[in-house]
């Protein structure tokens, strides 16, 4: 995730002509786009390759005191309503860009639909990778309250980190992002990043509560989400290519 926040800002220099729009705050570029769909794409790949070498999980072979002392607490069976609750709002969130598409603007910017594909199939990318390496069980797994029919298959290993908090969070952060570039004065904004702030941390709660994530988990989704919903239209901002372009421009007389 460094690597990537660090190497993007150089890449958004090359426009694709066909993508330009005078009166939008972004430009898609070759050099970051051609970049950043596969990398997306490949991490999901991947992540299908190696959850098929990992192991099922065995009910009753997971210590409670193997999980972190912070974590430890929050070992429980699953809570069926809280869970339902937080498909809830990741569904409701992972659609809610569409509502941008209000924005004449916004809609006729062929570079918000790259962003918003971009921004979906990376987090996507990140989170399954990491849950398919990591394979960390969930809470419900250590608890021996819990049903053994729930702790079957590979999904109770798949704790770290929270793919509901992180989609909620991309999601919400990247429309706060792209409202706040197209309209920088308008109180709207605010709601907007309330809102991005304030929901995944709900979501993440909620994981917390159905049994299904440690704190850590959606701790670590809350801050993937963010940072890729804000990072993707960052890099496509005009106004970082321009200044990118002026710094890089030999001075006259060297």
């Amino acid at each position: 995730m460094l690597l990537f926040a660090i190497s993007l800002p150089s890449m958004a220099q090359h426009r694709l002509p066909f993508f330009d729009n005078a009166t939008s705050p972004y430009a898609v570029s070759w050099k970051a786009d051609a970049f950043l769909a596969p990398v997306g794409a490949g991490f999901i790949g991947a992540a299908l390759i190696v959850d098929k070498s990992k192991s099922n999980a065995v009910f009753g072979s997971y210590d409670k005191q193997d999980v972190w002392k912070f974590d430890r607490h929050f070992v429980r069976p699953i809570n069926h309503r809280a869970a339902s609750a937080s498909d809830v709002f990741m569904f409701t969130s992972l659609g809610a860009p569409a509502l941008l598409l209000i924005d004449k603007k916004i809609r006729r910017d062929k570079s918000f639909y790259v962003m918003w594909a971009e921004v979906m199939a990376l987090n996507a990318g990140f989170t399954q990778i990491t849950k398919a390496l990591v394979d960390r069980p969930r809470p419900y797994a250590y608890a021996t309250n819990s049903n053994p029919q729930t702790v079957t298959g590979k999904e109770p290993l798949r704790s770290f980190f929270s793919g509901h908090t992180s989609y909620t969070a991309a999601s919400l952060f990247f429309i706060a992002k792209v409202y706040h570039d197209y309209h920088p004065h308008s109180p709207w904004r605010y709601v907007l990043w309330g809102n991005a702030a304030v929901t995944p941390a709900l979501t993440g709660f909620l994981r917390v509560r159905a049994g299904k994530h440690f704190p850590t988990d959606v701790t670590v989704g809350y801050i993937v989400g963010a940072a890729t919903g804000i990072l993707v239209p960052y890099v496509h901002q005009k106004v970082r290519q321009r200044h990118n372009r002026h710094i890089n421009e030999p001075v006259e007389g060297f």
